[in-house]
């Protein structure tokens, strides 16, 4: 919740410069409508080739779906900067009975080194390492549908939180925990994704994974 507030916050500064910028631009736009018509008459049939390829549209995402191996560092591009990703392992135990319930059946840790390669700060913000380990569990499907639940801060006293300020070149090591629900704790492949959601603003890091990479 912590990484996307905080994209939220980037989108809106954003968005404030662009309506500034656009009702500069109108003024403009206005004394060379005409001008203007003139040439995009002359550019019509050129125009359409480009709409049709689709290359120069100011809508298209920069972002893109990055599949992750476990050992492997995995760059994640986005509007808070760039960050590298790396899953050590999986291990699988038991929830403490005291928070059992019969939803979950046991949990995940993954073991996770994030870098800092080239954070981007908002002015008067910082940033916390933990806010990187937003990620979300999935059954090995395109409909995404979930497996389990992100109780890495639901169970602190299991984990290792990196309570630490993000700064470029930093490295730092923590876990996130997964709580598995009962119906999909036999299930052949599951997905972590970092970013889901997220599409415009983000990379979408992706890991697949089976009960054989489990410690």
């Amino acid at each position: 919740m912590k990484k996307y507030l905080y994209f939220v916050v980037v989108l809106l500064m954003s968005g404030a410069v662009l309506m500034a910028c656009s009702d500069e631009n109108n003024e403009n736009d206005k004394s060379n409508n005409n001008a203007n018509n003139t040439v995009n008459a002359d550019n019509d049939g050129e125009n359409d080739d480009t709409n049709e390829d689709g290359d120069n549209n100011d809508g298209d995402s920069t972002y893109t779906t990055k599949y992750m191996e476990i050992g492997e560092p995995t760059t994640e591009n986005s509007t808070i900067g760039e960050f590298e990703y790396v899953i050590n392992g999986i291990e699988k135990i038991d929830l403490p009975e005291e928070e059992y319930t019969e939803d979950l059946a046991y949990g995940l840790i993954f073991d996770v080194t994030i870098t800092a390669v080239d954070p981007e700060n908002i002015e008067g913000e910082e940033m916390m390492f933990d806010e990187l380990l937003e990620a979300d569990l999935f059954k090995d499907e395109e409909e995404y549908d979930s497996a389990g639940s992100n109780d890495t801060w639901g169970f602190p006293e299991l984990v290792d939180i990196p309570e630490e300020t993000v700064e470029k070149g930093k490295t730092v090591d923590g876990e996130i925990l997964m709580s598995v629900y009962e119906g999909e704790a036999d299930l052949d492949e599951y997905q972590l994704v970092f970013g889901f959601g997220l599409e415009a603003l983000s990379d979408k890091l992706i890991l697949e994974f089976t009960p054989d990479d489990f410690e």
